[in-house]
């Protein structure tokens, strides 16, 4: 593992702990067992050194939902899409346990998680509209607010997977009888 990979582990495990704003550049280089130098060598500051970590794992989950964003059926689009927490959530844990713990605090991770659903909510409007529903934009939201709750409670480990994909099934199961 390099020292800049560890310097990022180290970053996603004590941002996850203690969050960004009380984890210091100087607790990462211990952590990571490098010098604080060497820190600001590779990222400049720690809002670089998040942002790293974000946009990283923003693609990653991008590429992860391509497939899904490119499905023309749009009912199997809705059904797909549900089931994207514990895909995204099983793919990285460290990485969504911190996003789920800073989200609400951090506009740098509230621009990226806006970034990454907006697509995602642009084709769950298309896809209500497609199937006739009444109001699209509102279903789409509704739907939407499922899904983060799904992540964010798989995430933080206040649902395990079975629990998650038995509410996935319900959802999916409401879909297939409108």
């Amino acid at each position: 593992m390099t020292k800049k990979q560890l310097i990022l582990d180290s970053s996603l495990e004590l941002f996850t702990e203690k969050g960004v704003k009380s984890t210091t550049t100087k607790s990462i280089a211990i952590h990571a067992d490098v010098s604080e130098a060497l820190i600001f060598k590779y990222f400049g500051t720690k809002d670089n050194l998040l942002d790293e970590i974000l946009r990283s794992e923003y693609q990653q989950a991008s590429k992860k939902t391509l497939e899904y964003l490119q499905e023309p059926d749009a009912l199997k689009y809705i059904l797909k899409i549900v089931e994207l927490p514990v895909i995204l959530v099983n793919s990285h844990r460290a990485f969504w346990k911190m996003q789920y713990n800073i989200l609400s605090l951090n506009q740098l991770s509230k621009k990226y998680h806006r970034a990454f659903i907006t697509p995602c909510e642009d084709h769950l409007k298309h896809a209500f509209s497609e199937l006739n529903y009444t109001d699209p934009e509102l279903e789409a939201e509704l739907l939407l607010m499922l899904i983060d709750a799904l992540w964010k409670h798989y995430a933080s480990g206040r649902k395990d997977e079975q629990m998650t994909r038995e509410l996935i099934g319900l959802i999916q199961r409401k879909y297939m009888n409108n």
